[in-house]
C-alpha cells in the first residue's frame, strides 16, 4: 500500500517542566484545502504517513490537527520521564442530576502509576477515539456522579476530541500534582489523593 507523503519539518524546542521534558512540535505544509482533504481521506482510507501519532489525529479530528498531534507527543515525554512515577488525569463533562436544569460540570480524576512507555491510542474506527495512560489499575473519583475512590484493573482511557479546549489535565509526578491539588480552593482534593495512592498500594506518596 502506497505511503500518503507530507511535506514536514520538525521544530524541537524545550519546555521547562523540572528540566526533564522536551517536547516536539511538528509543522505541515499543505499547499491547499484541497490537498488537505485528499491526505485526510488516505488515511482514513488506511494509508499513513509514516507517524502514528498523526495518523491517529487525522482520523480523529478529520484534519490536520496539530495542537492534538503536539499534546500528545508531550504526553508522551513525560511518560518516558516519569517510569514508575504517579500520574493523574482530570477530565470535566457537563451533567444533569436527576435531569435538573441548568447542567453542571462534573470534574473527574483518575489516578495510577505509570507503568508503560506511551500513551496507546485507539484507533478503532467503530467506536470513539481514546487514548488509554498505561498503568495497569487506577483509582477514580469525581465531584458530583462518583464521589467515593473506585479501584479499576485496567488502563486509564479518556476519550480524545478535536477542540483544544476539551484536552485532558495530565499532571505527571507527586510534587506536579501536590501543587496542583494544593491550588484549587474550597477542594479537599489532596485528601482524596492520599487514599487513592494508599488504595494504589505506593505509602511513599501518601503524605500530601
Amino acid at each position: 500500500m502506497e505511503t500518503a507523503v507530507i511535506i514536514a519539518h520538525h521544530i524541537i524546542y524545550r519546555r521547562d517542566e523540572e528540566n526533564e521534558l522536551i517536547a516536539r512540535a511538528k509543522k505541515i505544509n499543505i499547499e491547499t484545502a484541497e490537498e488537505e482533504i485528499q491526505l485526510v481521506s488516505r488515511i482514513k482510507g488506511g494509508e499513513t504517513t509514516g507517524d502514528l501519532v498523526l495518523d491517529f489525529c487525522i482520523t480523529t479530528s478529520g484534519f490536520l490537527n496539530k495542537k492534538l498531534w503536539e499534546f500528545i507527543n508531550s504526553i508522551n515525554l513525560k511518560i518516558a520521564n516519569h517510569q514508575g512515577e504517579p500520574v493523574i488525569v482530570i477530565t470535566k463533562k457537563e451533567v444533569s442530576v436527576r435531569g435538573a436544569k441548568p447542567v453542571t460540570i462534573d470534574t473527574s480524576f483518575f489516578i495510577g502509576i505509570l507503568s508503560g512507555g506511551e500513551l496507546v491510542l485507539n484507533t478503532t474506527l467503530t467506536t470513539f477515539r481514546s487514548c488509554m495512560v498505561p498503568v495497569g489499575c487506577y483509582v477514580a473519583y469525581s465531584d458530583i456522579l462518583a464521589k467515593e475512590l473506585t479501584y479499576f484493573e485496567k488502563d486509564i482511557s479518556y476519550r480524545v476530541m478535536s477542540s483544544e479546549n476539551a484536552y485532558p489535565n495530565v499532571l505527571i509526578g507527586h510534587e506536579k500534582i501536590k501543587e496542583f491539588l494544593t491550588s484549587i480552593e474550597g477542594k479537599n482534593y489532596q485528601l482524596s489523593y492520599q487514599e487513592g495512592m494508599h488504595r494504589l498500594g505506593h505509602p511513599l506518596f501518601q503524605t500530601v
